[in-house]
Parts: C-alpha cells; sequence; structure tokens
C-alpha cells in the first residue's frame, strides 16, 4: 500500500510541476547575417545590436560592400571609404536601415507581448512607418522581421549572443 501511495505522489509532484516559461526576445548583444528586402532591392549584410546601436556592414550588392551603417536612436551615420556622413532620413539604404532599426527598438522598449504560434513566437506593433511582424524562436533569437505592408522584409541568419 505505500509503495502505491508513493508511487502516486511521485507522479503528482512530476506531473504537476511543470511550469511555463515565458519567452523574451533577445536584440541586445547579438551579432547576425540579414537578408534585407526594401521594395525591389535586395541587401546582405552582417549586424550587431548592441547597447541600442545597430551596427550593419554591407555585404551585397558589390557596389555599396564595406559600407558600415550605425543607428542608433538620435542618429544615422554612415561610414563608407574613409568618409563618414550623416544622410537624410527618405535615402534609399538608411530609410530601409532605419525602419528595420526601429522595428527592434520597439520589441526592446515596447510592452507587446508575444504571441504563440506553434513553435516560435511573433510580436505584432504599429510604428509611424507601418505595422510590422517579428518573429522569434523559443529561445528568444529573432527569426525575421515583415511589414505588413510589403515595404520591408529582413531575415535573420547565423544569430549569435555577444
Amino acid at each position: 500500500m505505500k509503495k502505491i501511495i508513493i508511487c502516486i505522489m511521485l507522479c503528482a509532484t512530476l506531473c504537476g510541476c511543470q511550469k511555463t516559461n515565458e519567452t523574451k526576445p533577445i536584440l541586445n548583444d547579438i551579432s547576425f547575417d540579414i537578408n534585407i528586402t526594401y521594395y525591389n532591392e535586395k541587401y546582405f549584410a552582417s549586424g550587431k545590436m548592441q547597447d541600442n546601436i545597430l551596427t550593419l556592414e554591407m555585404k551585397e550588392p558589390s557596389e555599396i560592400e564595406g559600407m558600415v551603417l550605425i543607428l542608433s536612436d538620435s542618429s544615422v551615420k554612415v561610414n563608407y571609404k574613409g568618409l563618414t556622413f550623416e544622410p537624410t532620413k527618405n535615402s534609399l539604404l538608411p530609410s530601409a536601415c532605419s525602419m528595420f532599426y526601429d522595428a527592434l527598438d520597439a520589441v526592446l522598449k515596447g510592452s507587446a507581448k508575444l504571441q504563440d504560434d506553434d513553435k516560435n513566437f511573433s510580436v505584432t506593433q504599429k510604428l509611424q512607418n507601418g505595422e510590422f511582424v517579428m518573429r522569434f524562436s523559443p529561445s528568444g533569437l529573432p527569426i525575421d522581421v515583415k511589414y505588413t505592408s510589403g515595404v520591408l522584409e529582413g531575415e535573420f541568419l547565423r544569430v549569435t549572443l555577444l
């Protein structure tokens, strides 16, 4: 009789103590490669996000290979072949990268909750540039970001923690 009671208590303890872990997005202190599509333009870059500063080094297209964009809350800076400048917001590449940074920053600062969709999680949020959906793996690392208007899409590759 004691063995049966012990088995029941053991099973109840093991089955009843399952706690759901809340996944949190990990967007700071990461490095990644990213495919960016902005309208019909395609870019490939290596990037990192540290201390709310996004740094992207362009790899493709070959015409802008080596260009480094540094984005923060207050500025966009471009370093290219020894020249550093701050472009206007309506320049094509800085505009795309600004939309990308705005989505990352909104998730970092926002109070939006992750929504479960099977294995992965997503955040949907509206900004002045439009509404975006960002998907995350169960570990909290980003998978992709898409603006619902179809203007901008970014697919994260080889995401690692710094």
